[in-house]
């Protein structure tokens, strides 16, 4: 069951810093930490662990980082759950910093907006791509 929406305001929408974290039971998981002055911007990505570190200084500018965000989480809900209790699963939260210090927060626990792997996937192929 998800809870109200949270409202986002695209005029004010310039990321500072992002905080992602994911993990599933019996699986480490990932942190992904994002950065961004001026016009340039980095994202870390390490595992729960910390054996596997990765930093990118990102090839695309922070306004295009800004609208791929806004684009993908501005419907979301700021929590997602079961509607009955589970022992396992996925748990996740994003937590969202702007440059004016708006804060937005979101998470889950085994649930997750629909867009979900669309976001996970964008956040890691950043991570991921070498230049």
């Amino acid at each position: 069951m998800a809870s109200k929406k949270q409202t986002l305001k695209r005029e004010n929408f310039v990321i500072s810093s992002l905080y992602f974290k994911e993990e599933c039971y019996g699986n480490p998981g990932h942190t992904y930490l994002y950065c961004a002055t001026g016009d340039k911007a980095t994202i870390l990505s390490t595992d729960i662990l910390e054996t596997d570190k990765n930093s990118n200084e990102l090839t695309i500018t922070p306004d295009e980082f800004n609208n791929k965000i806004y684009n993908l989480i501005n419907n979301w809900k700021r929590n997602y759950k079961p509607k009955f209790d589970i022992c396992d699963g996925l748990m996740w939260k994003l937590e969202i910093e702007l440059r004016d210090g708006t804060k937005y927060k979101f998470a889950g626990y085994h649930e997750t907006p629909e867009n979900f792997e669309e976001f996970e996937d964008y956040i890691d192929k950043l991570c991921t791509v070498k230049r």
